[in-house]
């Protein structure tokens, strides 16, 4: 069954291996676990508390020192639960153990007991006819770990108040008053997101979420419109007045009534072709200027900046050639750690390529048109294009040739 060697052999309670006479055979022996070691791990768990370290560390090592059985795992996690705690401790602890079995059963080493029986769940658990600890002393040592260390799992991650529900799958129920449903969703992002900058970073997410929720009827009440959501802005389009104006009072409202402030001195009225300054065939809104922050100071700084733009170079336009200033900074010493500078050519072809990758954008699409998508290129080096394509038929002109 894989047991250890001699001089390895574990001599901690509750399990030990004696040698027989020659050292050829190891044989297992039960000795129940020491009740002074588990009146010590409940005082400590009723003056420290569960989660405090002297309790944490108290408990591994007690249970990493001994090859510890199913049958003595019951007994130091019954002291300190009581009887409703140890039933979800318990259910925690078989369901850790049956997402185990297929590793366990794929491995030689754990497939089979001692005596050469199957191991089956019921064996794992010291249930049925395993039951008796002098039994279960035949489970290989590997198995026995796995299951120590799933009793472990289950007792301090255990939720005494029943299991969790995350923070965003809670709703507000019909009959909810805002207020109550607000005070749940904040008690279970305190027992949920520990770091308190965590929380901040959280607290637009919900309060969108919730946005989100109070527009649902609006959506449905004004198909024809288009409503999006912001942080706390809310933008609103159709493709008349009369629509946008129905559709304006019924987000007003849905969102006054559920508590929130509208600031009427920012609510802006506009042709679409104006908002946020934008004319079309004039202006365009574009990226932020790109610059290509590039610290060569060794060969390994080269190798890795031609490597990335060696992914770009095709879809870009770009030959070898155009590139070559910066690919002879890879010629001369062989070791990653030898000096490198950019040369002004080597300067020059950065310069062009951040030029080219900021000509390569899209600054509107038609919504009457479809978008596609075409894969380019050969394996490995493949690039994806999202587009629009019009079909402009081809004007004929005449002309009339005078002799």
């Amino acid at each position: 069954m894989g047991l250890p060697s001699p001089s390895l052999i574990p001599t901690l309670a509750p399990v030990t291996y004696r040698s027989s006479r020659g050292g050829q055979n190891t044989k297992a022996i039960y000795h129940p676990f020491p009740q002074a070691t588990i009146r010590d791990l409940c005082k400590a768990h009723k003056e420290y508390g569960k989660d405090s370290p002297y309790f944490r560390g108290l408990l591994k090592a007690d249970l990493s020192g001994a090859e510890t059985l199913p049958a003595d795992l019951k007994q130091p996690f019954s002291c300190p639960l009581n009887s409703t705690e140890y039933r979800l401790w318990e259910g925690a602890w078989k369901q850790l153990l049956r997402d185990a079995v297929p590793g366990l059963l794929d491995n030689i080493e754990t497939m089979v007991d001692g005596h050469g029986n199957p191991l089956t769940f019921e064996h794992r658990v010291g249930e049925g006819q395993w039951m008796e600890a002098t039994d279960q002393v035949a489970l290989p040592q590997k198995c026995l770990n796995v299951v120590k260390e799933a009793a472990l799992t289950a007792f301090f991650t255990m939720q005494p108040h029943g299991p969790v529900i995350p923070y965003s799958k809670i709703r507000q129920g019909q009959s909810e008053s805002f207020t109550d449903f607000v005070e749940k969703l904040s008690r279970a992002i305190e027992v949920q997101v520990k770091s308190e900058g965590a929380r901040l970073k959280v607290s637009p997410i919900i309060c969108q979420w919730y946005v989100s929720s109070l527009l649902s009827p609006v959506h449905v009440a004004a198909e024809k419109a288009i409503i999006h959501r912001y942080m706390d802005d809310v933008l609103v389009c159709a493709p008349t007045d009369d629509v946008l104006s129905h559709a304006l009072d019924l987000t007003i409202n849905a969102l006054v009534v559920a508590g929130f402030k509208l600031q009427e001195e920012k609510v802006q009225k506009m042709p679409p072709w104006r908002y946020l300054g934008l004319e079309i065939g004039k202006r365009t809104i574009v990226l932020q200027k790109l610059e290509i922050k590039a610290k060569i100071e060794t060969l390994a700084d080269v190798h890795q900046l031609c490597g990335a733009l060696n992914w770009v170079r095709p879809w870009l336009g770009l030959t070898t050639e155009d590139l070559a200033p910066l690919f002879n900074l890879m010629k001369g010493g062989e070791e990653l750690s030898s000096p490198r500078e950019l040369t002004p050519e080597a300067k020059d072809a950065l310069e062009k390529v951040q030029h080219l990758i900021s000509t390569r954008q899209a600054h509107r699409c038609d919504p009457d048109l479809p978008f596609k998508f075409i894969i380019m290129g050969k394996l490995p080096h493949l690039h994806g294009v999202i587009f629009q394509w019009k079909n402009n038929p081809k004007k004929t002109r005449t002309e009339k040739i005078r002799s």
